[in-house]
């Protein structure tokens, strides 16, 4: 990586956490044109553009690091928060559970009952019975994600 690009990567993380949204947008574009497969920038863009309310183009980039070869959990949980910004409760609901299979994927299941509490919630607020029924019955005995309990039983209440 060139200096140049060190001190427009650092410049853009500065500018987003002083809520510098459209600076960091415009330096994150820059970046790309100098290294489009840059997982970072894609994830800082992709949270300029959810401040900047670019939910289109925020889904587009976030899509795009969950494909990259070092993708992490930020992609997802950047999605999710997309989404849930956007209030679309459906892909909300949808990120939610890929989120949800990310996590058990790295053994994180605080954070996949984390998860799953608020898809319990989400149906519990917008009154989706159906979906509700569905996610409790994956918590019972013969449920896919009865393991989870575990951890209510370890920490019942999750932030």
């Amino acid at each position: 990586m060139s200096v140049i690009f060190k001190a427009k990567l650092k410049s853009a993380k500065t500018a987003i956490a002083e809520k510098n949204y459209d600076y960091a947008y415009d330096l994150c574009h820059d970046l790309l044109e100098m290294d489009s497969s840059n997982y970072n920038i894609h994830i800082l863009l992709g949270v300029s553009c959810q401040n900047m309310e670019k939910w289109d183009e925020g889904e587009r980039v976030y899509n795009k690091a969950m494909t990259m070869p070092k993708a992490n959990i930020l992609a997802w949980q950047g999605m999710c928060a997309l989404y849930e910004a956007s209030k679309n409760q459906q892909k909300y609901v949808n990120a939610l559970i890929d989120l949800r299979e990310r996590y058990l994927s790295e053994e994180s299941y605080g954070r996949a009952w984390e998860t799953m509490h608020k898809l319990i919630l989400l149906s519990e607020e917008s009154g989706d019975q159906r979906r509700l029924v569905s996610i409790l019955r994956e918590l019972t005995d013969a449920g896919a994600y009865h393991s989870l309990l575990s951890v209510v039983d370890a920490d019942p209440a999750p932030p």
